[in-house]
């Protein structure tokens, strides 16, 4: 039964967003409305939505030094901005000869699909400026978008080849070609940045790992050519590569030295403020004990004279304010104390949020997989009946390829949360024990002064 839902009736120029009956044939047919709009705004969502998060992590990370503009970051501008001047072509096109050879016709649902590409590319070259001037050699942020886009574009290139009314159409060899480009970007995004680099203070060479573009460390194939070798026996201990840089003393001991630093000086300011209060009220005759407590007694003398015979005479209001005053003077004593704890949420929070969150992804893509073997069984039945709606053979292909995905989805993300944990482990064992002989070398020198 076709669906046409009314919000994109008149965006989409009368056209159906989604026609169940046509998709779900031999031969599946995709509305242009459905193209335009749900094909073109998830893989230019996730770039807009991700860019700025991309942009104010990288700001906020140590500063590296800026890449040189090499041949390969100037291949993905030039091929960005190809695949935008192809997009402007064919809105032309389209203008001009009206689509007719693949039946694609103007609507503000194309001309506006074709205004958030282009933008998207043009986001694109100045992430990617902006990340060779901090340093970045590789990043999941523009790989992911190149690689959604291409996988969105797959139904318009088969629509417009089953559309097509011409064996040579204009507007159909543009697409081809745009689509050409984009499969070329996502080649390009395979590959890391390249910038030579000496290790100062040792001779051994830096680690591979940050040299190697963002497929490759996800899948730790860069690690292959070291099992080989010490398979092969050929691997020498003493040439092994230095640690990475995300994993070093002289990285990960300030940052938690400079939050505990700012912790106490916070409990300091706390406690210099605390007791002013105190001495102030103890000047006003408020005060009988140490810090203000004093004022408790005060308070009863005062409470004494607003009683009256409609005042219980067994009430628990007085135990449950001098109650409230005594756990809020522990509170305040406890926050005079610097934290520990505090400090570390602080520096190594966004690390465990991070790998929570591929932790999170691995458990959904996990769950995915017998939501989908159930709905091949379901169309596995429904085709050996006689009786029900025909289903065609490529859905069930579709759902063992969607299982496979998943499958290594799950697998890709659960990996990538336990080897961030083991990280995040190790840099807070390093950080504490930098801290910690810190604070022993300070006292050593302040008993030998």
């Amino acid at each position: 039964m076709d669906t046409d839902l009314d919000i994109f009736h008149k965006f989409c120029g009368g056209e159906t967003f989604w026609n169940g009956t046509k998709f779900f044939q031999a031969e599946p047919e995709f509305s242009l409305c459905f193209m335009n709009t749900v094909l073109v705004w998830i893989p230019c969502a996730f770039i807009w939505i991700a860019a700025p998060l991309f942009v104010l992590r990288i700001s906020l990370s140590r500063a590296l030094q800026p890449l040189p503009f090499a041949k390969l970051n100037l291949a993905k501008a030039i091929f960005s901005a190809l695949a935008a001047v192809m997009i402007g072509l064919q809105l032309r096109e389209v203008h001009v000869s009206g689509g007719k050879c693949v039946e694609m016709t103007i609507t503000p649902a194309m001309e506006t699909s074709c205004l958030i590409k282009i933008a998207s590319f043009i986001l694109t070259i100045m992430l990617q400026q902006y990340q060779r001037y901090k340093g970045i050699k590789t990043s999941a942020i523009p790989f992911t978008f190149w690689a959604l886009l291409v996988m969105s574009e797959i139904p318009a290139i088969y629509t417009n080849i089953y559309k097509q009314k011409y064996f040579f159409c204009l507007l159909a060899l543009e697409h081809y070609t745009y689509f050409l480009l984009i499969i070329v970007q996502l080649v390009l995004h395979c590959y890391a940045e390249k910038n030579k680099r000496t290790q100062q203070g040792t001779d051994k060479k830096s680690c591979p790992e940050e040299d190697v573009p963002f497929v490759s460390h996800m899948t730790y194939s860069w690690f292959s050519p070291t099992i080989k070798k010490i398979y092969a026996g050929t691997f020498d201990v003493k040439k092994f590569w230095a640690l990475p840089s995300r994993l070093k003393n002289e990285r990960v001991a300030p940052q938690l030295e400079r939050a505990w630093n700012e912790e106490v000086n916070h409990c300091e300011t706390k406690r210099l403020l605390t007791a002013k209060r105190g001495k102030y009220r103890h000047r006003n005759g408020y005060g009988l004990l140490d810090g203000g407590d004093g004022n408790v007694l005060h308070r009863m003398y005062m409470e004494s004279w607003l009683t009256s015979e409609d005042t219980p005479l067994l009430s628990n209001s007085f135990s449950k304010k001098t109650k409230q005053r005594k756990r809020r003077n522990d509170e305040d004593k406890r926050c005079l104390k610097p934290n520990l704890y505090k400090a570390l949420i602080k520096v190594f929070l966004k690390y465990w949020i991070e790998a929570v969150s591929f932790l999170i992804l691995g458990q959904i893509a996990w769950y995915m997989i017998p939501l989908v073997l159930q709905y091949l069984i379901q169309v596995i039945d429904e085709r050996d009946s006689d009786t029900g709606f025909p289903i065609p053979m490529w859905i069930a292909y579709f759902c063992c390829v969607a299982i496979l995905i998943f499958t290594f989805a799950n697998l890709f993300f659960h990996h990538t949360s336990f080897t961030h944990m083991l990280e995040l482990g190790l840099n807070v064992k390093t950080a504490l024990m930098a801290l910690v002989y810190r604070k022993v070398a300070l006292s050593l020198a302040k008993l030998y002064s």
